[in-house]
């Protein structure tokens, strides 16, 4: 075994530290946002790595360790998901990170080029492919967005986007290596006066752009001209919102709305995304709210909720609605990009072919981080918005959660004539240090369009930004925090009325420019120096993860049927849901055993959340088992629902109810179809269900509700009271009648109704939230929020159990 030379030691650690400053540098930033003066030096030591003269060119195969390094330091808060969610993601923003020392290394030994050139050049070309082409664009640490701070600096984004500012520091990093190559060539006793005048004149240079930089951004704030718009009143509520808290917590935001905003002093009341995690339109349960909240503070509102894709029956859109003080939505618009692992996830359908396991184990990873399956679906394009202003529409742009860090969808926004912009987010999960750094990401989307920015976030950061990218006021909140921390800010948009800007109507022209110079010098390097400038990129696959292993599939030794089901339902017993799975999956090797084994592994899959498991293995079932086909089918409907396939579930469940003629799969498939707006066939087989089981009075209620929602209220309201007279403490069946009385202007009767409904159901949400809505109206604030305390214990609850179902 032979010993690396000493020097061979001493050069491995100088690149393991050249590699691994850059990393902490950036890292340093992005903890600490005042420190805006470290991006111009953080890139100095990886420079230096990939572009020695001294030696032989460092290895590609340093940056990838380094590089996600770097993007663990910027994003050190995702761990809180699980210690895999900072690996995926590593993986995934480091892609387009890669190209960096094939790039720059192979640029520069073929031309020798000033680093003050090549790399800024370089580097900008990589900062658009990363902030276009990354996964959701979820790429927040641009050298420009550091600059922020120096308001005349930034100023230039006007023109160039934040990509000229970038170009700006990068050019200083560029020197700064430049500098030191050139005192290290002198220090090993290499004397060149010519690379000596060549670095002071590049500093000239790099001098000068910052001095023109400067005095085109101090004379564009001199001559701004702004004029005040209208008042916005931005609610923070720092609430935790979730699907199982909806109802209530809307209320709730209703209420502190009502405290904290005067009549009259708001033109528009802005709630954050997600504000009503769930289908805003919901029959009767929030459009009555916000209409009652805008009539009683004269004040539109601008509310982040849910909507349903209407291609997609299952699929969900995140949306704002601008709703009115009659309840009408006049207008709405969704977001167009969707943020990775909590509302969609990434390459599921390419996983789902080509790499089976891989599929299944991103699937149970998202499910262990956010508890619940991402079912979003992104809207195609900018919607703008128009509130009234002066006697005239005033438009304006609505971005939903990250989409403040994607350059072209506020640019497309401002070309479309928007006058200002709000970005309503919910970045309560990512920490404070992200959302520090997306404030600045604001503050350069408002100077590039010249449109003043409004920020509302559920935990903050909330505040205006003028079209010169100033803060003019931030939220502070009850106990003077501007993260975590509830309150409410109302002041005025500061419009300013001007030609659409260069930047925006250039489509990053500047960043294309270095995109198309840096591709031109790297074909012109390769042609030069044909085999020793090939390209190598970072290959990894994980062949071999945790909970990789195929799906269970159904038995097929009839001898060890009854020894299965024995064997699963003892550990069931013990609670090991995950070791039963493949002895009940064993019972199925004869029918009658698997038939008592079939409720069994569904509750198995549904304990360790194994959904593609379970519907994988239930099909396989109906396939090879004809006599037990009806109740395979109707598990794999019941988990096709849960994976958001509606229609798939929908087609099965048919298929298993006809089969099997159970009333619980015909109830199954008319909620399948009520979630699906087909209220018609809904009844139809609700109707199939109750003709089965007439004196049951879950399928009575089932019936007679969905009659309800579908318009047909005279024949839900006799069922509903035949119903109660033989079933007087059916407490949902009276919180159907409650709102029926309130919809034929009986508003003593529904509240006796909704009285009821609490006696005969103590869980009851839907009732208690009337009776809160009722004593909020009646200015019975006591009542209101005693309610909704029962509201949110029930809720709570709810969470608590379902976590520990996870």
């Amino acid at each position: 075994m032979t010993t690396p030379a000493r020097g061979g030691f001493r050069l491995i650690l100088v690149r393991a530290a050249l590699a691994f400053s850059t990393p902490i540098l950036l890292g340093a930033y992005s903890l600490f946002p005042q420190l805006f003066f470290l991006p111009y030096v953080a890139l100095v030591p990886w420079i230096l790595l990939f572009t020695d003269d001294r030696n032989a060119p460092a290895s590609f195969w340093w940056f990838p360790v380094a590089g996600w390094t770097g993007i663990f330091f910027q994003y050190t808060e995702i761990a809180r998901f699980g210690w895999f969610a900072p690996v995926l993601m590593g993986i995934a923003l480091l892609l387009l990170w890669l190209p960096f020392p094939i790039l720059l290394g192979t640029i520069h030994r073929a031309f020798r080029w000033p680093r003050a050139v090549s790399f800024p050049i370089v580097w900008v070309a990589l900062e658009w492919f990363r902030i276009t082409f990354t996964i959701a664009h979820l790429d927040f640490y641009t050298l420009g967005y550091s600059q922020a701070p120096l308001l005349p600096l930034a100023q230039i984004a006007d023109i160039t986007g934040v990509y000229g500012v970038s170009f700006l520091v990068a050019m200083v990093d560029g020197l700064a290596a430049d500098i030191i190559a050139g005192w290290l060539a002198a220090r090993a006793g290499v004397a060149d006066p010519a690379r000596k005048r060549r670095n002071w004149r590049w500093a000239l240079i790099t001098a000068g752009a910052f001095v023109v930089a400067f005095a085109y951004g101090i004379a564009r704030l001199a001559s701004a001209h702004n004029a005040a718009g209208p008042r916005l009143a931005l609610v923070q509520p720092d609430i935790e919102h979730s699907e199982r808290n909806t109802v209530g917590i809307h209320l709730s935001e209703v209420l502190y709305t009502d405290d904290r905003v005067r009549p009259g002093t708001a033109d528009l009341i802005v709630w954050p995304e997600n504000a009503i995690l769930d289908n805003v339109r919901r029959p009767g349960i929030y459009l009555p709210d916000l209409a009652w909240l805008s009539r009683e503070k004269g004040a539109l509102l601008l509310v982040g909720g849910m909507g349903k894709a209407h291609d997609a029956p299952g699929r969900t859109t995140n949306m704002a609605y601008l709703v009115d003080g009659e309840g009408n939505v006049l207008g709405e618009t969704g977001k167009q990009v969707l943020f990775p692992w909590s509302e969609f996830i990434p390459g599921d359908v390419f996983l789902k072919s080509v790499a089976p396991p891989l599929w299944r184990l991103q699937r149970r990873l998202v499910r262990l981080a956010w508890g619940f399956f991402p079912t979003g679906t992104p809207v195609s394009s900018t919607q703008l918005l128009s509130m009234p202003w002066k006697g005239e529409p005033l438009p304006f742009g609505v971005l939903i959660c990250l989409e403040n860090a994607v350059p072209p969808i506020p640019a497309e926004a401002a070309r479309r004539g928007a006058r200002f912009l709000v970005n309503i987010t919910s970045e309560q999960k990512i920490g404070g240090p992200v959302q520090e750094q997306l404030l600045r990401i604001s503050k350069f989307r408002a100077i590039e369009n010249r449109i003043p920015f409004v920020r509302c976030g559920n935990s903050g950061i909330s505040g205006f930004i003028d079209a010169q990218g100033r803060s003019r006021s931030i939220l502070r909140g009850e106990h003077g925090g501007t993260i975590s921390d509830r309150g409410v800010l109302v002041d005025r948009v500061i419009l300013s009325r001007g030609p659409v800007t260069w930047y925006a109507r250039s489509h990053d022209a500047f960043a294309l420019a270095c995109v198309l110079g840096t591709l031109a010098a790297f074909g012109l390097a390769v042609r030069r120096r044909f085999g020793r400038a090939a390209a190598a990129f970072l290959a990894a696959a994980l062949l071999a993860a945790p909970g990789c292993d195929p799906p269970p599939m159904p038995g097929h030794d009839a001898a060890a049927a009854a020894a299965g089901l024995a064997e699963g339902r003892a550990l069931l017993a013990r609670a090991d849901a995950k070791g039963a799975i493949a002895p009940l999956g064993a019972a199925c090797g004869a029918p009658d055993p698997c038939r008592e084994a079939i409720p069994l592994l569904s509750s198995a899959f549904l304990l360790t959340r194994r959904f593609e498991d379970a519907e994988a293995f239930f099909g396989a079932l109906a396939a090879s088992r004809p006599e037990l086909r009806a109740q395979a089918l109707a598990e794999r409907g019941r988990f096709l629902d849960l994976l958001a396939d509606l229609r798939a579930a929908e087609r099965v469940t048919a298929e298993a109810a006809e089969l099997g003629q159970v009333p619980a799969v015909w109830a199954a498939l008319g909620t399948l179809r009520m979630r699906m707006d087909q209220p018609a066939a809904a009844i139809e087989a609700y109707g199939r269900a109750l003709a089965l089981t007439p004196d049951d009075p879950q399928m009575r209620y089932l019936h007679a509700r969905a009659l309800w929602l579908s318009g047909r209220a005279d024949e839900a309201s006799s069922e509903i009271r035949a119903l109660l007279s033989d079933h007087p403490d059916h407490g949902a069946a009276w919180a159907v009648l409650g709102r029926l009385r309130a919809a034929a202007g009986d508003a003593s009767g529904a509240q006796e109704a909704y009285r009821n409904a609490v006696r005969g159901d103590p869980e009851n949400v839907e009732a208690r939230l009337m009776l809160s809505r009722a004593a909020m109206v009646a200015g019975d604030r006591n009542e209101a929020v005693r309610l909704l305390g029962e509201i949110w214990e029930i809720n709570t609850r709810a969470v608590a159990a379902a976590g520990a179902k996870r």
